[in-house]
């Protein structure tokens, strides 16, 4: 059985296949960057359900790439909630367990039960060509630009955003969020050379705590960024993490050469993207370092077009996050709100 027919049963009838009512399809084949997602479903609770299929025994190589392409999907759609699945004819038991510790899910659906709901949804093989699915995102996840607000330059952008309900009931938590993320450098700090995944689980419960926010769904705060890509660093050995931080705290090279090096192999950790090695750096020193990852980059990138297109690449931080200061100073931001601030102005505003 070829995995073009299972991924057609499941766009055809995702309910059924995923035995969870109120799944309807988004899209198939969604890039991210110059990856591409097999499947995207969306759930009753507007959630997005990212889904990989394997016919015959789910493997590393597929559960490795498919949390590694959720994470971009994540740096894309920063505002979405997502749930990672991986659909396969088998998966033994230690990789349920593997993913189960994570967060992840999975749905093991035999050869025979795929044909049996084929059969009982007089549904055959030749009877609906895969290429009639083969769209992009559909509409719903184009129109975010929807009712921004258009300014004539910067200043009168930032003027906007400051009047704005949003903006007003964000400044009520944050001095929580600012208390919280110095509770998490205390751990940082207090246990770096000797940090486990036990540190680690304290320092995410903290900065992602899901603040009363009345002016939007309540979540936890860095969730897309943390959630789905913090499975395989709580999973690592302490002299694993242990090397990682060694380098991430690193003086004596360039923040820009540090990130490079934690993302490249032998020192990558799956997940422990961009997003979270800046994450850290933020956390240990806020005055000096923002958090970055994609959809960061495109909000201020509105403001500072200079910066250019998202590459991901340590070089391409460094001017961000100088950019990123500038314009905290020059229109008199906390360092703690541009993760809010940054994000917020590329929704809700254009030039």
């Amino acid at each position: 059985m070829k995995e073009v027919f299972i991924q057609d049963l499941i766009i055809r009838f995702p309910s059924e296949l995923l035995d969870e009512d109120g799944l309807t399809y988004i899209g198939r084949e969604v890039k991210t960057g110059s990856r591409r997602l097999d499947i995207v479903l969306k759930d009753r609770r507007g959630r997005h359900v990212l889904v990989e299929v394997q016919t015959g025994a789910l493997d590393t190589k597929h559960i490795d790439r498919h949390i590694d392409f959720s994470e971009g999907y994540l740096e894309n759609n920063p505002h979405t909630d997502v749930r990672v699945m991986f659909v396969a004819n088998q998966i033994d038991v230690n990789k349920k367990s593997f993913l189960q510790r994570r967060g992840y899910e999975y749905k093991e659906i035999s050869e025979t039960q795929l044909k049996e709901i084929a059969i009982k949804k007089g549904f055959e093989i030749s009877a609906m060509p895969s290429e009639q699915y083969m769209r992009k995102t559909p509409k719903e996840e184009k129109v975010g630009k929807v009712g921004v607000i258009k300014c004539k330059n910067v200043e009168e952008l930032v003027e906007k955003f400051k009047s704005t309900n949003g903006y007003k009931n964000f400044r009520t938590i944050l001095i929580k969020k600012d208390t919280n993320e110095a509770k998490a450098k205390e751990i940082m700090e207090t246990h770096l050379g000797s940090l486990n995944s036990q540190h680690l689980r304290q320092i995410f419960d903290l900065v992602d705590e899901p603040y009363s926010r009345a002016y939007e769904t309540a979540g936890s705060w860095f969730g897309r960024l943390i959630r789905s890509n913090v499975g395989n660093m709580l999973n690592q050995t302490n002299e694993a993490i242990k090397q990682w931080f060694d380098i991430l705290v690193d003086d004596g090279l360039p923040a820009s050469e540090r990130i490079d090096l934690l993302c490249k192999t032998p020192n990558r950790i799956t997940g422990a993207g961009v997003g979270l090695i800046t994450l850290f750096l933020y956390l240990l020193d806020k005055l000096n370092y923002s958090v970055w990852f994609k959809a960061q980059h495109n909000g201020l990138a509105l403001l500072y077009p200079q910066i250019g297109k998202y590459t991901g690449r340590g070089k391409q931080y460094l001017e961000f996050n100088k950019k990123a200061k500038e314009f905290a100073k020059h229109y008199s931001f906390d360092h703690t709100e541009l993760d809010y601030i940054i994000q917020e102005i590329a929704k809700k505003f254009t030039l």
